[in-house]
């Protein structure tokens, strides 16, 4: 299919190059569905340069990435590393806990990128953080309504199947996509 008519939320970044502003834009989202590479598991963030603020849209369940954790076709490793990883967990916690974060996640997550860049860190109990953890979410709920996200039913069989066919249940109000 072709898209007709589709919003562009965009803008030029030539001002910053051209030096004539330091700054683009004020939050930067992320949006991942994970299937078909794993089961459902929708995730949602926002960042506004310092902060980051993730949502894990079913946090009941436990996070599965197949190209990292499986096999090729032929029976070999994808990565030796995941093995290498679970295999060190029986025996080591440090390496269990890793495995452990990466597959369960809690439902919200911030982090101070300007003193924890690699996210260990999870800010979201800290009662100090509770404005950034306002203006963060309610950056995200607006981005996700503007986007006609709704979140979980995104990341489905469904709904992949039927954007492999050209069909586009969810997107932004207003937009025209053709379906031949």
């Amino acid at each position: 299919g072709s898209v007709e008519s589709l919003p562009v939320d965009g803008t030029s970044f030539l001002p910053v190059l051209r030096g004539s502003s330091n700054s683009h834009r004020t939050f930067v989202y992320g949006m991942h569905n994970n299937y078909p590479e794993g089961p459902p598991y929708p995730i949602r963030s926002v960042c506004d340069g310092r902060y980051h603020w993730i949502h894990n849209l079913r946090p009941d369940e436990i996070y599965i990435e197949k190209h990292l954790m499986g096999v090729k076709d032929d029976g070999r490793l994808n990565n030796r590393y995941w093995q290498d990883w679970v295999w060190h967990a029986t025996t080591d916690r440090r390496t269990y806990d890793l495995v452990a974060r990466y597959q369960r996640r809690p439902e919200f997550e911030l982090y101070d990128l300007s003193v924890d860049p690699f996210e260990h860190q999870n800010l979201v109990d800290n009662p100090d953080l509770e404005d950034v953890r306002r203006r963060l979410a309610d950056a995200l709920e607006t981005w996700m309504t503007e986007q006609g996200d709704p979140g979980i039913p995104v990341d489905t069989r469904a709904v992949h199947g039927a954007s492999r066919s050209g069909q586009f249940p969810y997107g932004p109000a207003g937009a025209k996509v053709d379906h031949q």
